[in-house]
């Protein structure tokens, strides 16, 4: 051990790489190698001598000493090494930390790989700082081919950037000629034609919400503008063509409401009165002076024997059952129940005698594989004709009871057996025992990650109006949208300190590898989604409200603050592509531990 140790240093010397020099002196003199480098518990497997050697040195001496020799470089990639180096620099348990599951595509992943996707692919340099909002800006989103973003600010304007390294604005539109305060939400449909904006509009007696939908072009055209109800509701895209809105309405006192959810068509009809923009699709009862808030909407496909359980395979049989209930015959779902309607046409006709629509029309031949999906999901909703006939029924209904002397029966909401059928029902409910700040769909839509502020442990709620205090840590939770169950892993390094009165969001987004967080500690965070290890921090100067990655190189994430700026941070890997020069460049905080060189061992001598 002695002797090739002396010869290790020798070598090394004479290739100038003169740092582990020290080392082998140490080593001679009978120091023992640390338990957790010299074997691998999972695997029974030891590192050889060299690997131990190496396993001392930072990442860069180790490339530098694989060219030293052929043994050399098959010394430094060692499985055991790389992952002793993983575990120690981004400060996990080498006990316990694992490699992802291969993929079809991606092949085999050994430590040594993984180090380098870690290292190489995590946006870390600041390549451009936009000051073009004059206000606190609140939202960041990126289309899914990766070209444009779009961002929110309390300057009452939606900027559209070009994606492209060096970033400049495409498009931009101020909301506050319509009557907006400000704007706070964005996000493109599916084929990134179309961008729907939310914001805060100041109405002639209280502050509501609305969201526009604008043209992804030279035009940025205008198509609709929707109301919006709370506005912190956001509204989301269920589809290329059709956005979803809400409605809040409060029933009794101040303490329980109805949140009711629109389906809105993204532009205008203008080609007939028979085709419905708007239809009713959700009305849900909210008690203890909650109600709905932010929407997401998951669309994916799992193999049947991953949530077919007991209760979920009752809920598939018989699902939402007021959603989802076939018509009795001749009658249609309007407002709040089954209404009897005339023959419309060939498709009236046809639900007047089985009680059932007609099949949805075939799309014409060459027609994408998504229009036959956007055809048949969409219902067609009484048109104009229906809409007016019913309004007429029911207000000579009412007209009818006051001439007899009758008064129209007023539903008591505070019994919820009285009223319950006039609502439907909740699928599933997950309690995650705080206040919900934030969420996102992973890239293929089967996770949900849930940004929360949790309340005191075993805190129960009394009073409704008045909530537990809320911590200043921030879990995000991970659940998975097929089982409706919460995953074990979640990631805690960032902070809030505002109350429950002044609690805000903060946007979270996710990448195949990654999550990112803002925070109001004047940072942005990212971890490592398969080893859930905090792996960045994104300085601004107030807080963070969102983060957004490209969906096409999610080596780019932007940020966006209080402090009214847009930072963009590129990888290693995507600022060589781009032919980005990093040496001057601003970078991140990171949580990688970079092992220095030691000082020699002071030799005493007995006296």
């Amino acid at each position: 051990m002695h002797s090739s140790s002396r010869k290790f240093a020798t070598i090394l010397t004479r290739n100038k790489c003169i740092i582990i020099a020290s080392w082998a002196s140490e080593i001679h003199t009978g120091e023992t190698w640390p338990a957790s480098i010299k074997m691998d518990i999972t695997t029974d497997e030891a590192m050889p001598e060299q690997g131990l050697i190496f396993s001392y040195l930072d990442v860069s001496s180790i490339g530098r000493c694989g060219r030293v020799c052929r043994g050399w470089t098959e010394a430094v990639h060692d499985i055991l090494l790389w992952k002793h180096k993983f575990a120690e620099d981004f400060g996990l348990d080498v006990t316990a930390c694992k490699l992802p599951k291969p993929t079809k595509t991606g092949g085999s992943v050994t430590w040594r790989s993984e180090y380098r996707r870690v290292v190489e692919t995590t946006p870390c340099f600041l390549t451009d700082e936009l000051h073009d909002h004059d206000h606190q800006v609140l939202h960041v989103s990126f289309s899914h081919d990766g070209r444009h973003f779009a961002t929110c600010s309390k300057d009452g304007h939606v900027l559209l950037w070009d994606a492209a390294h060096p970033v400049r604005i495409r498009q931009y539109r101020d909301m506050r000629i319509f009557g907006w305060k400000y704007t706070q939400f964005s996000e493109f449909n599916a084929d990134d034609s179309l961008l729907l904006v939310s914001g805060v509009h100041l109405g002639d007696h209280s502050i509501t919400g609305e969201i526009a939908v604008f043209t992804v072009d030279d035009e940025f055209e205008l198509q609709c503008r929707i109301e919006n109800k709370p506005y912190d509701i956001f509204g989301t895209w269920f589809n290329s063509d059709y956005v979803v809105s809400g409605q809040l309405r409060w029933l009794s006192h101040g303490r329980v409401s109805e949140s009711k959810l629109w389906l809105n068509k993204a532009n205008q009809e203008i080609t007939s009165e028979h085709i419905s923009i708007v239809q009713p699709m959700f009305r849900f009862f909210n008690g203890n002076v909650c109600f709905c808030r932010m929407l997401r909407i998951a669309e994916f496909s799992v193999q049947p024997s991953v949530i077919w359980d007991g209760e979920v395979a009752e809920r598939a049989q018989t699902g939402n059952p007021m959603s989802r209930a076939a018509a009795p015959p001749g009658q249609r779902w309007v407002g709040l129940g089954w209404r009897e309607v005339e023959p419309d046409g060939e498709a009236g006709q046809q639900l007047m005698d089985t009680g059932e629509p007609p099949p949805p029309p075939r799309p014409p031949v060459g027609a994408a594989a998504g229009d036959e999906a956007r055809m048949t999901r969409i219902a067609p909703g009484p048109s104009l004709r229906e809409r007016v006939e019913f309004r007429r029924r029911a207000e000579q209904l009412h007209e009818e009871l006051r001439a007899a002397g009758v008064p129209p029966p007023e539903p008591d909401y505070n019994d919820w057996e009285s009223v319950c059928d006039q609502f439907d029902s909740v699928d599933h409910v997950i309690d995650l025992h705080g206040h919900i700040i934030g969420m996102c769909l992973s890239p293929n839509q089967r996770y949900l990650f849930v940004n929360t502020r949790p309340w005191p442990e075993n805190y129960v709620i009394r009073n409704p109006n008045d909530p537990p205090p809320i911590a200043r840590e921030i879990d995000i939770h991970v659940i998975d949208v097929a089982t409706k169950k919460q995953i074990g892993k979640s990631y805690r390094a960032h902070r809030a300190y505002t109350c429950n009165e002044g609690c805000f969001f903060l946007f979270v987004d996710v990448t195949k590898h990654f999550v990112a967080s803002g925070a109001e500690d004047k940072h942005a965070y990212l971890w490592d989604r398969h080893h859930a290890v905090c792996l960045s921090r994104y300085p601004h100067a107030d807080v963070v409200n969102a983060v957004a990655f490209n969906p096409a190189d999610p080596g780019m994430m932007v940020t966006v603050s209080d402090d009214r700026t847009v930072k963009v941070w590129r990888s290693r890997l995507n600022c060589e592509q781009n032919g980005i020069d990093t040496a001057d460049l601003p970078h991140c905080i990171e949580h990688r531990t970079r092992r220095t060189r030691p000082r020699r061992r002071a030799h005493t001598t007995a006296t």
